[in-house]
């Protein structure tokens, strides 16, 4: 016996079925929809529909849903900027201005994952550690003026450049225009007295860092001047600590020497992409030099 015919039409297959989703809103959203919805001779579950469909392929425009969120966020501070100074950042120099500079941090907030990586920042904390304490190490010297930063060292004849190096430049420190006896005193220095000066192990060190000795460590201490002292000549016990800061000050800068090469060795692979990064940028530039000409 035959089975009786159905009446009406053959269901869709399942992937053709429209399927319903329990969504609710706010009812400043509702009305958004219901006007739209009128305004454009739809349903409002039709409209709600193709907004939603509108939102994914401008995702897949412009890029993916990674890039779409990082747009929109680029948008909101364009946003916040015109708020703040009631004009468009198209047409006022100072929003403009404002907007570069707010819509950079937002594009560092996005940068790839790889800067962030532990061996990044161990490296850089380790780095700005070793430098702190050999920062540390050069104030305690300049504080005793066993050191003076940003003097290069006298010629025989009594007189001395004052690059920061040592190169010449012609410009005054600012601790000799506000102490004129500085230079004298500073000739006073055994190790000032340059063909009498030796080059002992601190001195590349040090001018590394812009300093320079002012005592000679490989004589007596006797014979040491340093600056703004009166009286009686060095104790042995204070030798000895300036000779041992000088040695600390060698241990530091050796740490951050060390810690300098780990860093760079960490961000080498950064740097790397980054310099792929520039060669596309340079040839999506000629590109379109060469279509607009």
């Amino acid at each position: 016996m035959t089975e009786p015919k159905k009446m009406g039409r053959p269901p869709k297959p399942e992937a053709e079925r429209r399927q319903q989703i329990g969504v609710r809103t706010s009812p400043e959203l509702k009305e958004d929809l219901e006007r739209a919805a009128a305004t454009n001779g739809r349903s409002l579950a039709q409209e709600a529909e193709l907004r939603l469909v509108q939102s994914f392929q401008e995702e897949g425009r412009l890029g993916g849903a990674a890039t779409y969120t990082f747009l929109q966020s680029l948008v909101g501070e364009i946003a916040r900027v015109e708020r703040h100074t009631g004009k468009s950042w198209l047409e006022d120099v100072a929003t403009y201005s404002a907007v570069r500079i707010r819509t950079d941090f937002v594009i560092a907030d996005a940068r790839p994952p790889m800067l962030n990586s532990t061996a990044f920042v161990t490296a850089a904390l380790a780095m700005e550690e070793a430098r702190a304490n050999t920062n540390a190490s050069l104030k305690y010297l300049v504080d005793r003026k066993v050191i003076a930063s940003g003097l290069a060292m006298p010629s025989t004849s009594g007189t001395h450049d004052l690059g920061m190096f040592g190169n010449g430049t012609g410009e005054r420190d600012r601790s000799e225009a506000d102490n004129p006896r500085l230079g004298e005193r500073l000739l006073s220095s055994t190790k000032a007295k340059g063909a009498d000066a030796r080059e002992t192990k601190y001195d590349a060190p040090l001018r590394a860092y812009g300093h320079h000795l002012l005592i000679d460590p490989c004589a007596s201490p006797s014979t040491w001047r340093i600056f703004g002292r009166e009286g009686d000549d060095l104790t042995e016990r204070e030798a000895a600590a300036i000779l041992g800061m000088l040695d600390s000050f060698m241990e530091d800068a050796a740490r951050e020497a060390d810690a300098r090469k780990a860093y760079d060795a960490a961000l080498a692979p950064f740097l790397a992409e980054e310099e792929k990064g520039k060669a596309v940028a340079k040839a999506l530039s000629l590109t379109s030099t060469l279509r607009v000409s």
